[in-house]
């Protein structure tokens, strides 16, 4: 396995409350790319400024590979947004430091 099995547990849940469709396989994916998109956003505003932050924002939205990734049932954008969520905790560890 090379993505972690809570990914799939986030899916089975989705299509446990949904039923098993398409898109609720695929909801869990779309909502960690916009989920992503604001964790990019709250990690670069406090260092670049709110021009920075906006336009890293919309390239992260508008990535080709990130809009095809969020529209499958792939979970990659689910350890994407694991990812950035990691490094937001170590930000405000990092933060609350100084």
């Amino acid at each position: 396995m090379d993505k972690p099995l809570v990914t799939f547990w986030v899916q089975t849940v989705f299509a446990y409350m949904f039923g098993v469709h398409g898109w609720s396989v695929v909801l869990p994916q779309a909502l960690a790319g916009i989920g992503s998109v604001l964790l990019i956003y709250s990690l670069i505003k406090p260092s670049f400024g709110r021009t920075a932050v906006r336009f890293t924002s919309l390239i992260t939205a508008c990535t080709p590979i990130a809009v095809a990734v969020s529209r499958t049932n792939n979970i990659d954008s689910l350890l994407v947004c694991t990812l950035l969520f990691a490094t937001w905790m170590l930000f405000q560890g990092i933060h609350k430091q100084k």
